[in-house]
Formats: C-alpha cells, sequence, structure tokens
C-alpha cells in the first residue's frame, strides 16, 4: 500500500479516517500552499454538521513536520484545541495524510485592503504585528509573511495562515517568497529570527500602501545592485502613506528590532498620533466618520481562505 500526497477532492467527496474513523464532505477547495491542499469540509467525530479546514499534504513527513509546530504555536482557539484530527484516508489502495482544524471565515490582506481602501492598512497592520510578536514570544518565526497568508475580519483583525515555513528561532527559513525576503534585497540573512519577519511585515505594508516597488513578475530579474536597503528607503520616503509610519518601517529595513513587542508599541504611538487608537471604539476621520469599533484580540486563531 503506497502513501501518496497528490490527492485532488472534489465537492461532494466523502472522506473517512482509517484511525480516528472522522468522516468530512468536501464542500469546496479552499485554496493550494507550498505543501498541500486545503478544503472546506464539513462533519467531524461525532457527526455534527461544523465547518473545518481540512489539509491533504503534498510530503506525508513534511505534513507531520507541520503539525507538530502548530501544536507547539497554535494549541488553542477560542478556548477550544485547534487541532480536530490527523488521519490518513484511503481511496482505493492509495493512502493519503491529512490533518483537521479550526474554520473561520475571513478575507484575505490584499483583498480586504482593495476593497476597503489603503486607510486601513494602519490598523491591520497594528494587528498582524500583534500575531507576530506573539508567535516570536513563542520562539518561532512565521517566515513566509505576505498578503495570501493573512485574512482579515470586517474590523481589520488579521490571522495568519499556512504555518507551514514557521521555523524555531536560529534555523535557517525553508519557505519564503522573493519580494518579502530580506536575502533577496541584501538586508540579512536567511535566518529564522523575529526580524526577519519584520523585514517581510515591512514589504508587505509597502506593497499595499503603493510604494513604488517593482511588479511582483519582474522581481526574480532584478539585478543584485537594484536589490538593496537604499532602494527601499527610497520607496517608503517616496510613499504618502507610508511616511506616517516611515520610522518604524525604516528600522524594520535596517534589521534594527531585534525585539517585535518593540516595533508593535512604536507602530501604535505612531498610530495614536493620527488619531487611531485600536484599544478602543475609535472612529477614523479619513473614512469619514465609519464607526471601528474593534477591540485588540492576541489569542491565536487560523482563517484558512485563500485568494
Amino acid at each position: 500500500m503506497t502513501i501518496l500526497s497528490n490527492a485532488e477532492l472534489l465537492p461532494g467527496m466523502s472522506i473517512r479516517g482509517r484511525w480516528n474513523k472522522s468522516t468530512y464532505q468536501i464542500e469546496r477547495k479552499l485554496g493550494e500552499g507550498a505543501n498541500g491542499h486545503v478544503y472546506l469540509v464539513v462533519g467531524g467525530v461525532d457527526g455534527k454538521k461544523i465547518s473545518y479546514a481540512l489539509k491533504v499534504g503534498f510530503s506525508t513527513s513534511d505534513l507531520q513536520s507541520e503539525i507538530n509546530i502548530l501544536k507547539k504555536i497554535v494549541p488553542r482557539v477560542n478556548k477550544k484545541p485547534f487541532f480536530i484530527d490527523a488521519d490518513d484516508f484511503l481511496i482505493g489502495e492509495d493512502v493519503y495524510s491529512f490533518y483537521v482544524m479550526q474554520y473561520v471565515e475571513g478575507a484575505s490582506m490584499s483583498s480586504f485592503i482593495e476593497k476597503r481602501g489603503t486607510d486601513w492598512i494602519y490598523l491591520t497592520g497594528y494587528y498582524l504585528l500583534c500575531r507576530l510578536a506573539d508567535l516570536h514570544q513563542r520562539g518561532f518565526a512565521f517566515c513566509d509573511v505576505k498578503p495570501t497568508n493573512v485574512v482579515v475580519s470586517k474590523y481589520g483583525q488579521v490571522e495568519l495562515i499556512d504555518y507551514g515555513g514557521a521555523s524555531p528561532f536560529g534555523k535557517s527559513v525553508r519557505q519564503f517568497t522573493e519580494v518579502y525576503d530580506r536575502g533577496y534585497w541584501n538586508c540579512g540573512s536567511r535566518s529564522s529570527d523575529s526580524s526577519y519577519d519584520l523585514f517581510a511585515f515591512c514589504l508587505v505594508f509597502m506593497q499595499l500602501a503603493g510604494a513604488a516597488l517593482p511588479e511582483a513578475e519582474e522581481i526574480g530579474v532584478l539585478l543584485p545592485q537594484n536589490r538593496s536597503k537604499t532602494e527601499l528607503y527610497a520607496a517608503v520616503k517616496g510613499s504618502k502613506t507610508c511616511h506616517v509610519m516611515a520610522p518604524v518601517l525604516l528600522g524594520m529595513i535596517d534589521g534594527t528590532y531585534l525585539d517585535s513587542d518593540q516595533a508593535v508599541k512604536d507602530w501604535r504611538n505612531r498610530m495614536h498620533s493620527i488619531g487611531v487608537i485600536p484599544e478602543q471604539g475609535i472612529k477614523i476621520p479619513w473614512l469619514g466618520g465609519a464607526a471601528v469599533a474593534s477591540a485588540l484580540l492576541l489569542t491565536i486563531s487560523v482563517y484558512v481562505t485563500f485568494n
């Protein structure tokens, strides 16, 4: 019997775990990450009609490694276990490995900003920094921070998805995207630490703010001399949206933030200076008085959605 890793599941199909005997019905495919397909499913051990996210791995060993890491860094969500199940299922004589996690619907960060406008990136940026700081306190870096790995609730609170690249501090970065990678920009090593994530956060913010970065499809052909702090400094200083956060962003580019908690504090202080107070119900003047009733939520959870 062969362990396979390339199952393509279709809506309406049902799978049953070989060992735990849980049954899940496939609703739709949510997307494909670096190391597996993710599906919205309904089911569970007791047969209740509950929605979950189910991931079928491309590599059984990689999937198990991801499960082990997630158990350390996301043990519970909303006072319930994050993990629902981990098992194998059969299609004929072929065996596929999967795990099941809680599912909460959300929009990708890029889609959210496109719909709501760039002014919202100050608030969503703050919540993303809080998530990263919480992860860093556990001794892990996310290592693949990018808009499609961040989802946002309607009031700007964010969660991270696809922890396949998360690594303990001090390890080599295994999974990254060039435009957000400090090694590509000659701004540091590809070693897992808090400043690696903060650099990527800076590039995400700059990109969503409309800073003058090369288009994503052009990143791979940039000459080494055009990949430097100088280019990034100029992009920050040339962006009106980035100007408000320039001292923090430049520190992230330089790698001077060794503590992500300090980055969170500095970001919050800059927000306060323009009237955005995420800990309270607030009104943002430049949104025409639209209410943003949000409270700081620091418990880790995962929204599984793909743009």
